[in-house]
């Protein structure tokens, strides 16, 4: 620990965590999508909401700047936010505007996407990477393209998939292509977020697992509590069992703790954190757990089958990992279970 007082300022909750943070913490994956990138294998990494996966893809950005890589980073929330009511074509031009943007690209974009108004957005797309991003050095590019849910079963975000897988296809005829590469990030399984798996980005490119904080890694947030009043054994093993290693359900305990200045920090204290920010009446409305309810009681023909086998895995029962099954799937991707290593579903936290 790098101090002797508390500051909840040390942690980040509730958005991504900017890559010079202390409180960031590093994970396999991030020296794994690293490596892949740089060998120009397109990648993606699909996981529940607030896992890390915005920040995992700004401290590899941050990595790959580093070594001289020029990187771009696409936000569909931002998108659907600023063009829901425009033209396929505007939504396509928002999209050329913001990599040009991103890669400090000098480039008359108006004149270019008026002249190619002759081909269908995915062409113009993929021409766009190849006459604007790729002519306008030798440099390697990385496209990040975060929040693919938001897309998902809406023919634009259908029509970029085929875009970006396009632009895979055309480095075995263009060469040039082998310097373009992407790394897809959102929440849900490949089958939930392109019609044919096969035939889009999914299809070729690596996956990239983004686990929990193993319980080690929780040492680096440790930085936040000071070294005064603290039990830190007890503190991190009750974390640990209360999130097991959850993103932002462990930084947002850190950071209570970090705001209670004066208090002994023990086991008790952090069973009395979670009472009061997530179970208790105070924060009736709580972020993460909304969402993850919201996910777990959607009205549809899976709903009473889901409900029932979170329910047997809660109090114990043995559920066997079975791939096809629509509500281990759903559980899954709500982030309330994990595949255990013997072959069974276990809950994944225990708020």
């Amino acid at each position: 620990m790098g101090s002797d007082f508390r500051s909840a300022n040390f942690y980040a909750v509730g958005g991504p965590v900017q890559p010079d943070r202390a409180c960031y913490v590093k994970r396999d994956a991030d020296d794994l999508l690293l490596r892949r990138l740089i060998g120009g294998d397109y990648c993606h990494v699909l996981s529940q909401r607030h896992t890390g996966k915005t920040s995992l893809a700004a401290h590899t950005a941050w990595s790959l700047r580093d070594r001289d890589v020029r990187v771009a980073v696409i936000d569909f929330t931002q998108l659907m936010r600023n063009e829901q009511d425009d033209t396929s074509g505007r939504w396509y031009y928002s999209i050329a505007y913001r990599i040009v943007r991103d890669l400090r690209i000098k480039s008359d974009m108006q004149a270019w996407w008026a002249d190619h108004s002759g081909l269908t957005n995915q062409q113009r797309l993929v021409e766009f990477f190849f006459e604007v991003v790729l002519a306008s050095g030798d440099h390697r590019y990385v496209v990040f393209v975060d929040r693919l849910e938001v897309m998902a079963g809406h023919p634009l975000g259908q029509e970029f998939l085929n875009a970006v897988r396009s632009c895979y296809d055309m480095r075995s005829t263009e060469p040039e292509f082998q310097r373009l590469t992407f790394c897809l990030l959102g929440a849900g399984a490949p089958e939930e977020l392109a019609n044919d798996v096969q035939d889009s980005p999914f299809g070729i490119s690596v996956p990239i697992p983004l686990s929990d904080f193993c319980r080690s890694e929780m040492d680096v947030l440790l930085a936040g509590l000071g070294t005064d009043n603290i039990n830190v054994e007890q503190v991190l093993a009750r974390i640990w069992w209360f999130t097991s290693g959850h993103p932002y359900l462990t930084q947002k305990l850190f950071r209570g703790l970090a705001r209670r200045q004066n208090d002994m920090l023990s086991g008790e204290t952090v069973d009395e954190l979670v009472d009061k920010l997530f179970l208790g009446s105070a924060e009736p409305e709580e972020p993460h757990l909304a969402a993850v309810a919201e996910s777990l009681l959607q009205q549809n023909p899976g709903r009473v089958a889901r409900l029932s086998m979170y329910g047997k895995i809660r109090k114990g029962g043995d559920v066997s990992i079975l791939k096809s099954s629509r509500s281990q799937c759903e559980l899954l991707a709500a982030g309330v279970v994990v595949e255990g290593p013997s072959g069974m579903l276990l809950s994944l936290i225990h708020i």
